[in-house]
């Protein structure tokens, strides 16, 4: 459990930041337009409450692949960690440690090994995060796709 804490903790860590980020080109942005960015902003989330509202489960599958795309470390380490790979090693008792034993020897390169780097901190992240942000716009676009299939259907066709 103190592993999930710690996780979650950097993953707190990780979108607060971004927050800021976003924040410091916000700011400027609404100073310099004496309030037209707010507006326009005011506008597009009244359209957007309501696509929600009209279709829920298109808006839940684009939002997660969003928040895929945006943080796949924040998502993808305490995925890993949960699942017993840590930054020192394979947590006893995990799954992964049940992985581990039913595999045997780990083969450098290996979907096993190449967990077990990212969550320690190593070359595998740039893997496993790639994966992840991968998974993120294939959601997000299946949910978009999904929705313009539906919708030219329901008129007679594509």
């Amino acid at each position: 459990m103190e592993a999930v804490a710690r996780s979650v903790a950097q993953a707190t860590q990780v979108a607060s930041t971004q927050l800021a980020g976003a924040r410091a080109i916000a700011e400027p942005l609404v100073a310099t337009t004496g309030g037209a960015v707010l507006k326009a902003a005011e506008e597009l989330g009244k359209g957007a409450v309501e696509h929600i509202k009209d279709h829920p489960i298109q808006a839940v599958a684009m939002a997660g692949g969003v928040v895929l795309m945006a943080s796949p470390a924040g998502i993808a380490l305490p995925v890993l960690n949960v699942v017993g790979f840590g930054s020192g090693g394979v947590a006893a008792g995990s799954i992964a440690a049940s992985i581990q034993s039913g595999i045997g020897s780990v083969v450098g390169g290996s979907a096993f090994a190449v967990c077990q780097s990212a969550a320690a901190g190593g070359a595998g992240a740039a893997a496993v995060n790639g994966v992840v942000a991968g998974a993120g716009a294939a959601v997000s676009a299946a949910a978009v796709g999904g929705r313009f299939l539906v919708s030219k259907l329901s008129r007679g066709g594509l």
